[in-house]
This record gives C-alpha cells, sequence and structure tokens, in this order.
C-alpha cells in the first residue's frame, strides 16, 4: 500500500541520520530460480484434502491398536516478493511453500506417549497426495511414539550423544548461527569477530550454510537484499572461513 511504502521510506531516513557513504553495486544476478512459480493454494479442492488426511487417520490406525489419537495438518502459501534496491534495481520472486505433518499418540493402559514426523517444502501439493509419500512419515511418527512408549527411564550424569542430521541442527544453529552473521560480526559483536582463519571448532567440524537446493523449504533464489543465495563454508576443518551475509 501507499502508506507501507511511505513508511518504509521514513525507515529509511531514519537510518540514514548521520551516515554517510556509498552504495554498494548491486549483486549479479544468475537468471535461475531454485523452484517452480505453482501457486499450491490453486491445487486440489477441499475434498480431496479432506480425502488425504482420512486416508493418513485410517491408514496409521491400522498400523497399531495402540494407536489413540492421530492428527495430520497439511498447509501452503504463495508469496510474490518484489524487492527495490537503493539503486533502483528491482528483484522479484514467487515462492510457494507447503508442508505435511502428522502426530500420533500411543497408549498402554495409564501411559501414553508421542512421537511426529513431517516435510514440506517449495513445491505443489502433487507429492504429498501421493501414499509413497505420506505412508512413511505415519510409519515414522508411530515408530518415535513406540520408541517413546516402551523407554526407560536413561541414567543420570555426563554422557557422549551422537546427534543424526535433521532437527538436530537446531542445537547447531542456536550454538553458532547467530553469532555466524555478517551483521553481527561488521559491527564487532559476536564472539567471533575478527576470528576469519582461526580455529574455533575441532579437526573434522565443517559447517555449510546452503541455500540453493532445489525445492527445498530453506533455499530463497534471492535474499532480502536481492541477492542471489549461495552455498557457503563458514567452518571448515574446524577453521573459521566466512559469515552469512
Amino acid at each position: 500500500s501507499e502508506d507501507a511504502i511511505a513508511r518504509a521510506g521514513e525507515t529509511v531516513r531514519a537510518v540514514q541520520a548521520g551516515k554517510s557513504g556509498q552504495l554498494a553495486l548491486p549483486p549479479v544476478g544468475t537468471n535461475q530460480s531454485l523452484y517452480g512459480a505453482d501457486n499450491p493454494l490453486l491445487g486440489p479442492d477441499f475434498g480431496t484434502k479432506i480425502k488425504l488426511l482420512e486416508d493418513i487417520d485410517a491408514y496409521g490406525r491400522a498400523k497399531d491398536p495402540r494407536v489413540r489419537q492421530l492428527s495430520c495438518s497439511l498447509s501452503g502459501e504463495w508469496r510474490i516478493v518484489e524487492i527495490i534496491r537503493p539503486g533502483g534495481q528491482t528483484v522479484r520472486d514467487i515462492r510457494p511453500l507447503v508442508r505435511l505433518n502428522v502426530s500420533v499418540i500411543v497408549g498402554e493402559g495409564d501411559r501414553q506417549e508421542a512421537g511426529s514426523y513431517g516435510a514440506g517444502g517449495r513445491t505443489g501439493y502433487s507429492t504429498y497426495l501421493q501414499p509413497d509419500t505420506w505412508q512413511p512419515f505415519v510409519d515414522e511418527a508411530l515408530r518415535q511414539a513406540v520408541v517413546n512408549l516402551e523407554s526407560v527411564p536413561a541414567p543420570a550424569g555426563e554422557q557422549t550423544v551422537v546427534l543424526g542430521n535433521g532437527w538436530p541442527g537446531i542445537l547447531l544453529h542456536e550454538a553458532i548461527g547467530h553469532g555466524l552473521e555478517g551483521d553481527f560480526n561488521r559491527k564487532k559483536t559476536s564472539a567471533f569477530a575478527g576470528l576469519l582463519g582461526e580455529r574455533i571448532a575441532s579437526p573434522g567440524v565443517t559447517v555449510v550454510d546452503d541455500g540453493t537446493l532445489t525445492d527445498r523449504r530453506g533455499s530463497l533464489t534471492v535474499d532480502d537484499e536481492g541477492t542471489p543465495t549461495a552455498n557457503t563454508v563458514l567452518i571448515e576443518d574446524g577453521i573459521l572461513k566466512g559469515y552469512m551475509q
């Protein structure tokens, strides 16, 4: 809206107050998109989506009589993003995003445990309507719930823990992710500021920030400044190699 554009202009003026410098050259475009422009909101009708959820529910309950509750969600969005850089360059990106998630609660006697699994990406719904796609989601959610149901308390004290891929990556993100953002290091407010080329992790540790994986949820064709995303090595064999910017 015009009001939003006016507020954006006021924000830029406030940021520029008392500052001087030159505009950076615009980023070089790649003319490549990491995902299609299909709108998932125009995809299958409401009845088809309801049928999918009913099929998932029936499949999960038939797998194990201990299933007491099964819930699933199917969501989608479609965004048109237009970025106008200070030099007047305009970049446009169309971003679809869908996700299917399944949660299962199993129980025996007075004990209940839960498990969940899901996936999504920058695609339409068609892939997630196929049994070959969603049945493994139910299987994994049920497996987690049953493992939890049969689990016993772990011994107390310090333990060696081996983390797999996937969600354990959140621990890495919280530990160093924000500290490796370029702005914090430019302002020298990060613990990693000025440590390029220095060892900050054990040998064998390599961390890559990759925003270029086709159709993946975390990928973007361009970032919020209109810069094409990249495959950036942050830490290589324990040595700090770069920042996210």
